[in-house]
This record gives C-alpha cells, sequence and structure tokens, in this order.
C-alpha cells in the first residue's frame, strides 16, 4: 500500500514498500503524481495485452489442425 506524504517544498513523496523492497518518488503536485500514475498503468495494461495475444498466438500454433 503506497504512502503519500507532502513535504515541506509542496512536493508529495510516495513511498511503497513491500516484501523487504522500498520503492519511493516525490512528485511536484498531486496532479504530476496522477499523471504518472495513469501512464503507469496505461504501460502495464498494454503489457498485459501484449502478452495475453501472445499466449494465444503460441496455443493456436501449437493446436493439432483439422484436415479435411
Amino acid at each position: 500500500m503506497p504512502t503519500f506524504t507532502k513535504l515541506k517544498s509542496g512536493s508529495w513523496r510516495v513511498q511503497v514498500r513491500r516484501k523487504r523492497e522500498y520503492v519511493a518518488n516525490t512528485f511536484i503536485s498531486r496532479l504530476a503524481r496522477a499523471r504518472r500514475r495513469k501512464a503507469h498503468l496505461m504501460f502495464w495494461t498494454i503489457m498485459a495485452e501484449m502478452v495475453a495475444v501472445d499466449a494465444a498466438k503460441k496455443n493456436a500454433e501449437s493446436a493439432p489442425r483439422a484436415t479435411a
């Protein structure tokens, strides 16, 4: 779960701790954070779709073909 902290400078720090890993990023504003989050979600959605398409192609190629 991310933690959002407003810094004295007015910037926002986002911290995520997961399975002994720590990731942090600083944003100028909430709007910048929202834009970055949206871009990140779009990237991973596209990647997931590409993986699904590749898997479907792989399954189609390995499936036995019916002959008439």
